[in-house]
């Protein structure tokens, strides 16, 4: 009985980070690029006059994204491609770049928790003028809803790994509330 503990006391003194993969496994991304995994939602013929089309990306499993466009913005949705009327994440998040863009998904042991995904926006000001912005936002998906943030791309260095680190703060966060 006593030799499962002495020899996961050895692995631990050998190897500390093998105490912290059991807090937290190793958190990763893949992507999703919009003009390359994604697919038009309907049939321009099925369309009515004036209305958007809408854009179906795949994601890893069991997610895809749904993206619904109006005039200035872009609605972003996640959903389990096996339960399509079931959205696991839904945000306005304002003008994105659907022919260059991607979508990072995070991951914690290969499972999907969060996304980021990098947005622009252009707001009128008073003196008829433009002021551009762009940020990095970071929303959780499932049970991980409560992380939700935005990283200014202009004003914080490393935005890609200050999104991330955001992410991963909040599953860490999400995991210490759990019994």
């Amino acid at each position: 009985m006593r030799r499962p503990f002495l020899f996961s006391l050895l692995i631990a003194a050998a190897c500390p980070s093998a105490l912290l993969w059991a807090e937290a496994p190793p958190f990763s991304s893949t992507y999703t690029f919009l003009a390359k995994d994604c697919r038009w939602a309907f049939d321009e013929a099925d369309l009515r006059e004036g209305q958007d089309n809408a854009r179906i990306c795949r994601g890893p499993a069991p997610y895809e994204l749904f993206i619904d466009f109006s005039a200035e913005a872009a609605f972003l949705s996640a959903r389990r491609s096996d339960r399509p009327n079931e959205t696991v994440f839904g945000d306005p998040v304002g003008g994105i770049d659907d022919e260059n863009g991607a979508v990072e998904w995070r991951l914690a042991g290969g499972v999907p928790f969060a996304l980021i995904v990098r947005t622009k926006r252009r707001t009128p000001l008073d003196d008829g003028r433009e002021w551009k912005s762009e940020r990095l936002a970071v929303r959780g998906l499932g049970d991980f809803l409560e992380i939700a943030g935005d990283v200014d791309v202009r004003k914080t260095p490393n935005a890609n790994a200050a999104a991330r680190t955001l992410a991963e703060r909040g599953w860490r966060v999400h995991r210490a509330d759990q019994p």
